[in-house]
C-alpha cells in the first residue's frame, strides 16, 4: 500500500516538473513605454509562438534564432543564445495612411 502511493506521488511530482525543464522565458515589451505586448508572434523554423497577454512566451532551450513581430512594432530577428536579457524591447512603428478624396 505504501509502495503504491509512493509511486503515485513521484508520478505526479514527475507530470507537473517535468515541463519546467528545457524552456526559456521571454517577455516582449514597448521600447517607449515599457508595457507588455499581448499577442506579439515568434517565430523559430517552420514554427511559432504568440506572447500571451503579459507579453511572455515559452520557447524551447533549443531554440537559438528567433523572429519577434507585431503589426504596430519593428520586427527584430534576435539570436537569443548571443543574449542574456529575457526581455526584448519591439519598437513602434507610426504609420501616417494617405489622405483619400472622394469624388461626388
Amino acid at each position: 500500500m505504501m509502495r503504491t502511493i509512493k509511486y503515485v506521488v513521484s508520478t505526479i511530482l514527475i507530470f507537473l516538473v517535468t515541463p519546467l525543464w528545457g524552456q526559456r522565458q521571454l517577455t516582449i515589451i514597448d521600447e517607449v513605454s515599457k508595457a507588455p505586448i499581448p499577442y506579439a508572434s515568434v517565430c523559430f523554423g517552420m514554427d511559432g509562438k504568440y506572447s500571451n497577454e503579459q507579453g511572455e512566451v515559452f520557447l524551447p532551450d533549443s531554440i537559438s534564432l528567433v523572429e519577434i513581430s507585431h503589426i504596430s512594432y519593428e520586427s527584430q530577428n534576435i539570436n537569443i543564445d548571443a543574449t542574456e536579457k529575457d526581455t526584448i524591447e519591439l519598437k513602434p512603428v507610426i504609420s501616417i495612411l494617405p489622405p483619400r478624396y472622394y469624388i461626388t
